[in-house]
């Protein structure tokens, strides 16, 4: 995972300037699997969440997922749950960080899928761009900003 990197782009004659995010996936995988991803963009204070409830192989050995990682930006700092402690749900991720109950609730404001299919492949992956709230369960004020959910289902 690569959550906070810095991006210049050109489009339609303007150059932009932000950060962006980039994971790759690399290992034996399948023959079956299901994950759902959000990402968020730039959250207020500095902070990027990313958080995962992945399955990438049923039986033996399981190959399952799960984090739930917050970083901060500027002091590099990085909260994150232990496996057993994250998970989500349609359009929330969850978790325990030192017995502190994290919610990342996101509301979809578009989205698209795709079906993968050829030889052994048929998955489908829906994309959804998503206003996000990132609630501590300690009364602090939430995070709101915007994330990308991905869910992805089916057989390789």
């Amino acid at each position: 995972h690569r959550p906070d990197m810095d991006l210049e782009l050109t489009f339609r004659g303007k150059e932009l300037k932000g950060k962006g995010y980039s994971k790759r996936y690399y290992g034996e995988y399948g023959p079956h699997w299901g994950y759902r991803f959000i990402q968020s963009s730039h959250l207020p204070d500095n902070k990027f969440l990313w958080t995962a409830d992945a399955t990438f192989r049923i039986g033996e050995p399981e190959a399952k997922y799960n984090y739930f990682k917050l970083l901060d930006g500027e002091t590099g700092e990085l909260v994150q749950a232990p496996s057993v402690d994250t998970y989500q749900q349609d359009c929330a991720g969850y978790a325990y960080i030192d017995g502190v109950k994290y919610v990342a609730e996101i509301e979809p404001l578009g989205q698209w899928q795709h079906d993968y299919k050829g030889g052994d492949t048929n998955s489908r992956m829906q994309l959804r761009y998503c206003k996000l709230k990132l609630s501590k369960g300690d009364g602090s004020k939430p995070l709101e900003g915007y994330a990308f959910n991905e869910r992805c289902f089916g057989a390789l």
